[in-house]
């Protein structure tokens, strides 16, 4: 992708002119001469580890993309402390750069990336308002609930027990390291919280588990560690994704790639079903979408990995995912409402799938006691 015609990556937006944005289509084969642009802000307000605009783009020369969405970093200083911690802006940079051209799926075409001491960086990609962005609230559809099982199954194929290529040491492993440490530790204390905010939707059953829960963590994070592992997208759920809306358009592409890990596929299906799939939905065909994610790995020529397989680390997946929905919910910002109504389906979703799917019964297999 470089180029001796590459420019600078801008350190702020006043940097990023029409003649930036010349030299950046220019590096990535696009003979084209910017005019002018008009930006508009996305998402102001909701407090974003990123910023984004989506940029009006006119031409002098050649023909290029009408809009383009411009990512650059968070401009609260809390949330750039974090994205740093946790490589955040690398990770995403990153996996656009390296891991993006070797996934079966499709996700955002990307214009430009780079990245500079981990913390500014800039993506220029490919606008897709012309898709139907999900709904978290709503949850999916039956249609939309295969088509992010295909993706996943066509995503997680492509690096199936390939992860300890050097090319990816940008990415940590679900465990051990900084990203099991911090989540463990943020369960620990969001726990209570949850249980506060979101105490009309959680049973006591499922309150009582909490000492249960974190004393097996270490343990399950432990098993999603063990082989075969694979590329995961990290926060795989309706708000990241994108649906077609037209006739000719991908089925699904999913954005957000700041949450990615090393680890078992099994943290996208379990984390996607029971987060994102309305329970009824779930409970109705369950079955189904896991053997269609299991079809689409044996598809893209994955071996040795039965549908039993699938389904009992589907299971294991459901139960990890509980570890993502308590640090989330115990640290959501109070005063944001949509947040709070997405969160609460979310946990009943997921409430509803650990009793369906017998998950405290399973979770002896990970107490530290034996």
């Amino acid at each position: 992708m470089a180029n001796a015609d590459r420019p600078a990556l801008p350190r702020s937006k006043a940097e990023v002119t029409a003649e930036w944005l010349t030299q950046a289509f220019r590096s990535s084969g696009r003979d084209v001469t910017v005019a002018s642009f008009d930006r508009r802000r996305v998402g102001e307000g909701v407090g974003m580890m990123s910023d984004l605009e989506l940029l009006d783009i006119t031409y002098s020369q050649g023909q290029g993309p009408a809009v383009a969405v411009l990512k650059t970093p968070g401009e609260h200083e809390q949330n750039r402390a974090v994205a740093d911690t946790f490589h955040l802006y690398e990770r995403e940079v990153r996996f656009y750069q390296d891991v993006a051209p070797r996934s079966a799926a499709y996700t955002p075409e990307i214009y430009y990336a780079d990245i500079v001491d981990g913390s500014d960086f800039v993506l220029l990609m490919e606008d897709l308002s012309g898709y139907k962005l999900g709904d978290q609230v709503a949850g999916c559809s039956i249609e939309q609930a295969r088509a992010g099982m295909r993706w996943m199954g066509q995503h997680h194929a492509a690096l199936w027990d390939k992860v300890d290529d050097p090319t990816l040491e940008f990415l940590p492993y679900v465990h051990p390291g900084y990203n099991s440490e911090a989540m463990i530790q943020g369960a620990a204390y969001g726990w209570d919280p949850m249980i506060e905010v979101f105490g009309h939707v959680l049973p006591q059953h499922i309150r009582d588990l909490k000492d249960r829960y974190l004393a097996a963590a270490p343990q399950i994070y432990g098993w999603m560690s063990t082989p075969p592992l694979t590329v995961i997208h990290g926060d795989f759920r309706m708000d990241n994704l994108f649906f077609a809306a037209a006739d000719g358009q991908e089925p699904l592409i999913a954005v957000d790639w700041q949450g990615s890990l090393r680890g078992r596929a099994t943290q996208d299906i379990g984390y996607f079903m029971a987060g994102s799939v309305p329970t009824e939905l779930r409970r109705a065909h369950e079955r189904e979408l896991v053997a269609l994610w299991h079809g689409e790995l044996v598809a893209n020529g994955v071996t040795g990995y039965s549908l039993d397989e699938a389904w009992e680390d589907y299971r294991r997946g459901v139960l990890y995912s509980w570890i993502i929905a308590v640090v989330i919910a115990g640290t959501l910002d109070a005063t944001n409402e949509r947040g709070r109504a997405w969160m609460s389906e979310m946990l009943a979703r997921s409430v509803a799938a650990i009793d369906d799917l017998g998950l405290i019964e399973l979770l002896a297999e990970f107490d530290p006691k034996g």
